[in-house]
């Protein structure tokens, strides 16, 4: 078996788990970021940001030190998922800096994010997004599901804590 033959057996059994983690694409800056991927990546993340703060309300285990840490580590993806998104619309990661401006900044911002559509075609950031996988409307679709299910053991938690 040659090289290639490894290499391709190997993709095919790749486990499910590390291939959800890849398309979740860590602090990568490339390539561009369609609309409903940016807005499928960045509900995932401030998800696991509500979870993690309903656990912390329940239960208070987290230190500061490890808030701080978990801020390190998610702030960067964040900053990513905007810069590719500016990107896909032919703009740079510097238009960031129009949320210094209070509430117009952030109303612009969100209209370029969440709203503005993609440049068809290669941009100087690199070529358009091919179609929109199936994963990231199965990530859409099952972020307020665990997000209500979250709340509801949170409130029957807290019922059975006051008895």
């Amino acid at each position: 078996m040659t090289v290639e033959g490894i290499k391709n057996n190997s993709r095919s059994t790749k486990n499910p788990i590390s291939h959800f983690w890849n398309k979740l694409e860590f602090y990568s800056l490339r390539p561009r970021l369609n609309r409903l991927k940016y807005i499928a990546l960045n509900s995932f993340w401030l998800s696991i940001i509500f979870m993690l703060v309903l656990i912390d309300q329940e239960v208070a285990i987290m230190s500061s030190g490890v808030k701080a840490l978990i801020i390190c580590l998610i702030l960067p993806n964040f900053l990513g998922l905007r810069i590719r998104r500016l990107n896909d619309s032919n703009r740079s990661g510097w238009w960031l800096l129009i949320n210094i401006i209070p509430i117009l900044g952030n109303i612009t911002s969100l209209i370029f994010l969440c709203f503005w559509p993609g440049t068809k075609g290669k941009n100087r950031y690199g070529e358009e997004q091919s179609k929109t996988e199936l994963f990231y409307y199965f990530l859409i679709l099952s972020i307020p599901l665990v997000l209500l299910l979250s709340i509801l053991l949170g409130f029957s938690n807290g019922e059975n804590l006051g008895r």
